[in-house]
């Protein structure tokens, strides 16, 4: 077992880590009209490739078994990063200094930036209610009745509307402002979960749960870069993104008090909804006025 927790725990969460906050870091530089844009169409490939990869993998595991899977993933991720690595470029150079590098890596001034913190305190509640609800509803399925082969169909169109959901939510950010579009899409997720997933008993309600969700639930894979980018300057994004990560790490024990929780969606949709407000909240901090494109 210790294989597992050396490739799958350690090696696979820093390599995936380096690669996640080095993709947001240039991505940021080179778009400033279509930012939102150019993110959500970034990640809504994470939204296909989850609907697309089990396809793949359970006959390739049933034929070849785990350990050929393992090595095939491997590969498959280190040709797609070779074929990336010389694209890769930084439009900004970088500093000349490496302890000036690492000082930018990691800003514990912005720790007194009251709208950073707000902005922080976001991402960990939204991602929280995000994974619950994927790692939730095929039990629930279970539970009203629905078989197996339905539960999977409902977390299948949560994931494929996600894609299309998240590159119109990046045009929708760049159109009307990122923290407008973000609570009006949190808005949203509370009321799929309070209203439609709460009295959702047959495969047809929660697939209209699935859709509704599956377009909005990934808002912030979309906006949190450039929200960030807006709320600490694009000199301090650096610095931003290392407390983000940290304090992104928290949702590793969602699962851990998901066992405890007997109405859980009462509590995904609540998050959901703190996070709404908590948004609305910054949104007139940095301007006053209702309807500023921000």
């Amino acid at each position: 077992i210790w294989q597992l927790y050396l490739s799958l725990s350690i090696c696979t969460g820093i390599g995936a880590a380096i690669v996640t906050v080095a993709n947001f870091r240039l991505l940021v530089q080179w778009f400033t009209k279509f930012r939102s844009t150019a993110f959500g169409i970034n990640v809504s490939l994470c939204s296909l490739v989850a609907f697309i990869l089990p396809y793949i993998m359970v006959p390739v595991n049933n034929n070849l078994g785990p350990a050929w899977t393992f090595r095939i993933i491997g590969l498959s991720i280190l040709a797609l990063q070779l074929v990336a690595f010389p694209l890769v470029k930084e439009r900004k150079r970088a500093s000349e200094s490496p302890m000036k590098e690492i000082r930018d890596t990691l800003d514990l001034s912005l720790l007194k930036n009251l709208n950073f913190l707000v902005w922080t305190c976001i991402g960990p509640i939204q991602l929280y209610a995000f994974y619950i609800t994927f790692t939730y509803v095929p039990s629930y399925a279970t539970y009203i009745g629905l078989t197996d082969f339905q539960g999977g169909a409902i977390v299948s169109v949560l994931a494929l509307t996600g894609v299309v959901g998240r590159i119109l939510v990046g045009m929708a950010g760049d159109r009307i402002g990122n923290l407008n579009t973000f609570t009006v899409c949190m808005a949203i997720s509370a009321f799929s979960v309070l209203v439609i997933w709460t009295f959702a008993y047959t495969f047809a309600t929660m697939i209209l749960f699935a859709v509704v969700q599956g377009f909005v639930g990934g808002t912030y894979f979309s906006l949190s870069t450039p929200i960030t980018a807006v709320v600490v300057g694009i000199e301090k994004f650096p610095g931003a993104m290392g407390i983000r990560c940290i304090a992104l790490s928290l949702i590793v024990f969602g699962p851990f008090l998901a066992n405890y929780l007997k109405s859980m969606r009462i509590f995904i949709g609540a998050s959901y909804a703190v996070c709404a407000l908590l948004t609305l909240f910054l949104k007139f901090r940095l301007d006053k006025r209702p309807w500023a494109k921000i």
